[in-house]
């Protein structure tokens, strides 16, 4: 092939990713657009629950039966359902943004080793012997090969980390749907066949009718604590509203309260200490903490733990470090597929973070994870 006709290609190739950019680019800011939007509206709804919440509480005493305003409750759950659509929503799109946040800077790494490439092709198009011409070709070959491993390993790595991925969600769901079948559904339906009895007893044994009571709401309160057990599992009651500081803060004297066997050191260095995330990237954050340091009282026989977390206005940095009695090198293949670390991993995949783990005989383990918030 031709000097020039190498030349040309490079640059066939470096316009279609600059093309490529501005419809990704076009693309990014038609969703942010949309998640300015949604947030506005999240915002209203938010706050006219809010006044609902309010109206309701206004009329409630302590002396008198609760006023029922079946309208009130109809618009207020009617306001719930809407908020919670428009908050799948927006993590919806905060995904799309990431996805395409990243596709734009491969775009941008691409074009910048087209630029490099064309930039030699012409230094050495002023070059007239056989050998400038064979290295021109062998940079090309090069480029080609580069290019061509990287997608083939791109695509393996991808392949890998989503198989990984829905089997976690798999075993998640099916953990859940055992739970619930074992502990709500079965007891719910042993509950029905104790009211059945209940119902003769109490005309003729009053005191064992009363026992029978006394069960059932032994029974009652058992579902109600398992329900509640694995909605916080779901992180049902995250508020994303909160600011960062406040929710590592939270979290960390909770563990506090549940581990007081731990001296914890910690620090939170915030640029903006009001700075909100998105949902997405608060609840992974707290998520990531509750795995580390889960496994960390379960599994380090620690005494100490210091935990430093930096957010900036673009990415955020945990550092956690226990002085028990470090975990294995293997552990990835020690611990079975479903466990926490392997989701910790995932997520950070998923964020397009990084994310090492350390241990050190009587010395400790390490962690230190960090995923971008643009």
């Amino acid at each position: 092939m031709a000097q020039n006709d190498i030349i040309t290609a490079l640059e066939n190739s470096l316009n279609y990713f600059n093309n490529l950019h501005k419809t990704e680019e076009s693309c990014l800011q038609s969703h942010n657009t949309e998640l300015f939007e949604l947030k506005v509206k999240l915002d209203e709804l938010n706050r006219t629950k809010n006044l609902y919440s309010m109206n309701t509480n206004y009329r409630k005493n302590v002396f008198s039966p609760i006023i029922q305003d079946e309208e009130d409750n109809e618009r207020q759950s009617e306001l719930e359902n809407e908020i919670e659509s428009l908050t799948l929503a927006k993590a919806s799109i905060e995904e799309k943004i990431a996805a395409e946040e990243a596709s734009l800077q491969s775009i941008v790494e691409k074009q910048e080793e087209l630029g490099k490439a064309i930039k030699a092709a012409e230094e050495y198009d002023k070059k007239d012997d056989e050998e400038g011409k064979k290295e021109i070709e062998a940079l090309k070959n090069q480029f080609m090969i580069s290019e061509a491993a990287k997608r083939l390993s791109a695509k393996e790595d991808l392949k890998k980390h989503g198989q990984s991925i829905l089997m976690l969600d798999a075993f998640e769901k099916s953990f859940f749907s055992t739970i619930l079948d074992n502990r709500v559904i079965k007891e719910l339906s042993s509950n029905n066949h104790k009211l059945e009895m209940l119902r003769y007893l109490i005309t003729t044994d009053p005191e064992k009718a009363k026992t029978a009571i006394d069960n059932l709401i032994e029974s009652d309160n058992k579902i109600t604590e398992t329900i509640t057990s694995l909605l916080k599992k779901m992180h049902y009651d995250f508020d994303d509203t909160k600011s960062a500081f406040d929710l590592i803060d939270s979290y960390i004297m909770k563990f506090r309260d549940r581990h007081p066997e731990y001296v914890i050191e910690s620090n939170i260095d915030c640029v903006d200490y009001d700075q909100k995330l998105s949902y997405i990237k608060a609840l992974s954050l707290i998520s990531l903490l509750e795995i580390f340091m889960d496994n960390i009282a379960k599994h380090s026989d620690a005494t100490q733990i210091k935990i430093d977390i930096d957010i900036s206005k673009t990415e955020v940095k945990a550092f956690i470090k226990d002085n028990g009695n470090g975990i294995s090198e293997d552990f990835l293949n020690k611990y079975p597929w479903y466990s926490s670390l392997h989701k910790a991993y995932e997520t950070i995949y998923l964020l397009d973070g990084e994310l090492d783990v350390t241990g050190e005989d009587k010395i400790g383990t390490t962690i230190e994870f960090k995923y971008s918030l643009k």
